[in-house]
């Protein structure tokens, strides 16, 4: 009767155990072993719970009993071994695990706990060899395989690490901490895709972990899927993840939906969290596409007060100061901007605009290329709302009255815009074309353009090399391009070169009467009209129409300049 009273009893530990019910669970084990000292499994199981309620000492002492009770038990020897790496005592920890695998050589589960003892130590060569004999011993040994993944990735064996966490899941797919593991592995080999499905696969095993949201948003988010990563964020963020920068990241993925509004929202939480250089810098960039330029210059100077070599802050803050006509500060600014990079064509094209030294003949492509990459998310609504932008209507007003005047109006000319940047001039020409071509150096650009589905063709390219790929050209349109070209000649030839006899070019320049052309401080040429038309006939063109416009506005002052209609002579 006292045996059947003991069984029942140690059955209902185990079930308090299993559910979590520590103190009660421990109370029966207790009373178990004093009244029966010689019941192993209470006292190991006595031990465990000490050991999950973290009682180390308790624990200790339970398994010494057990031990002493069953010398020749391995199992009760790793267990200690367990406690004493909880307790950080590896050396313990080491001695009692080499006592079992002496009782029991082929015993892997010490070898595999050897191993995390010496990972600990950071001895990770014999971590190796332990793992490696675990495995050799059971090669279905899930934990082995799995240390050994976390050793290669300690040791940024990223590829070995993917290979061993891929044994894992194949030997045990619902270990989620593996699919994580691997997500991780992947997302830093930049196989973005195959890290998107493992953090997909851990999350419908844990569907409430905001880590795993937190880093699914950065493999969308590197795989261009903003949107995604967006929401993924999101989710992170609801689930309280304490990633220090998700509301950065968040704010970043929200400016490159174009959505700068949502993306300064979670800047301006990130600063409550983390006051991050990249945060205040990417407000004051945003601040300064709305022309709140003196709230975008206090963002701007708390980045360069947290980090004085970030060169961004330096550029940006010049920009502004060349907004507000302050040439001055924007020197200061630039000249420190080289001072972090000497060798960049960028800055030294903008400060000989400032000093007016050393005058280059057109500007840099990375400067244009850098320049709307940045812009793009802005451009449409701050040229239209902010710079009354209306060269666009004007280039089509001025070849509707060549049209007119030829008595032609065609349906199916091939025209490439120049410098399409997000494709302003398209909906007006597109009834002309039936093939439209836009080309821009910007990237960030012809994304946008391509949302519109105006273009048959985009193309990241230069105007210099339109001629490597094209000819056969009813009508070139450069529209606010030949603001950035001093000297014309050169690119009127290149257009010459592929427009058909008679076809024509249609472009905007700011105007000047004092040179040929100026680079102004604005960081834009402008040209004389007559050194336009000479250009125009040193190419083999006719200029047929110059007309001069208000083409846009600076800081609410009017900018003029001509829109010009040229055609090939034949």
């Amino acid at each position: 009767m006292v045996v059947m009273d003991s069984i029942d009893n140690l059955e209902r530990a185990k079930c308090l155990h299993q559910e979590g019910g520590l103190e009660q669970a421990i109370l029966i084990y207790k009373s178990l072993v004093k009244k029966d000292k010689s019941l192993l499994e209470a006292w190991h199981l006595l031990a465990m719970a000490y050991t999950q309620s973290e009682q180390y000492n308790k624990a200790l002492l339970a398994l010494n009993k057990v031990i002493a009770l069953a010398p020749g038990e391995v199992g009760f020897l790793n267990s200690r071994a367990n406690v004493f790496i909880r307790l950080d005592n590896t050396l313990d920890a080491i001695e009692s695990l080499n006592c079992a695998i002496r009782i029991d050589p082929g015993y892997a589960i010490a070898y595999n706990t050897l191993g995390r003892c010496y990972y600990l130590q950071n001895n990770l060569s014999l971590a190796w060899q332990n793992y490696n004999k675990a495995i050799e011993l059971d090669d279905c040994f899930v934990e082995a395989h799995y240390n050994l993944a976390l050793l290669y990735l300690k040791q940024d064996k990223l590829k070995d690490a993917i290979s061993e966490l891929k044994v894992v899941i194949q030997l045990q797919p619902s270990f989620y901490r593996a699919h994580g593991q691997l997500g991780e592995a992947q997302l830093n080999v930049g196989d973005f895709n195959s890290s998107i499905v493992s953090f997909l696969q851990r999350l419908e095993l844990q569907p409430h972990h905001a880590n795993t949201y937190y880093s699914l948003g950065v493999a969308y988010f590197k795989e261009a899927q903003f949107s995604e990563s967006c929401l993924a964020f999101e989710q992170a963020l609801s689930l309280d993840c304490q990633e220090s920068d998700l509301c950065h990241l968040l704010g970043n993925a929200y400016v490159e939906l174009g959505d700068p509004a949502k993306a300064l929202n979670y800047y301006m939480k990130q600063l409550e969290v983390s006051p991050l250089v990249e945060c205040y810098y990417n407000i004051g960039v945003i601040l300064m596409h709305q022309d709140r330029n003196k709230d975008a210059l206090t963002y701007l100077m708390l980045a360069k007060d947290l980090d004085s070599n970030y060169l961004p802050t330096y550029i940006n803050l010049g920009s502004i100061y060349l907004k507000l006509n302050q040439l001055d500060n924007a020197t200061d600014c630039y000249k420190q901007a080289i001072s972090l990079d000497p060798a960049n064509e960028e800055l030294q094209h903008i400060l000989a605009a400032i000093s007016q030294n050393n005058l280059p003949d057109k500007a840099p492509a990375s400067y244009i290329e850098n320049l709307f990459n940045q812009y793009a998310i802005y451009y449409d609504k701050h040229l239209t709302d902010v710079l009354d932008f209306k060269v666009p209507e004007y280039l089509y007003s001025a070849v509707d009255t060549v049209l007119l005047e030829r008595e032609s109006y065609p349906d199916n000319w091939f025209i490439v815009d120049v410098g399409c940047g997000t494709g302003l001039v398209a909906p007006l020409f597109k009834p002309l074309s039936h093939r439209l071509v836009g080309i821009d150096l910007s990237e960030k650009m012809i994304e946008v353009a391509k949302t519109k589905d105006l273009y048959d063709e985009l193309v990241v390219m230069a105007a210099e090399d339109i001629a490597d790929c094209y000819s056969g050209v009813d009508l070139i349109i450069a529209s606010d391009v030949l603001s950035y070209i001093g000297d014309l000649v050169p690119i009127f030839k290149v257009f010459a070169s592929v427009i058909v006899s008679n076809g024509l070019l249609a472009f905007s320049v700011e105007s000047t009467s004092s040179a040929d052309y100026i680079l102004q401080t604005t960081i834009r040429y402008a040209h004389n009209k007559s050194y336009i038309e000479s250009s125009l006939e040193g190419a083999g063109m006719r200029m047929l129409s110059c007309s001069r416009h208000v083409i846009r506005t600076q800081q609410k002052q009017a900018v003029y300049g001509y829109v010009v209609v040229a055609e090939l002579l034949v």
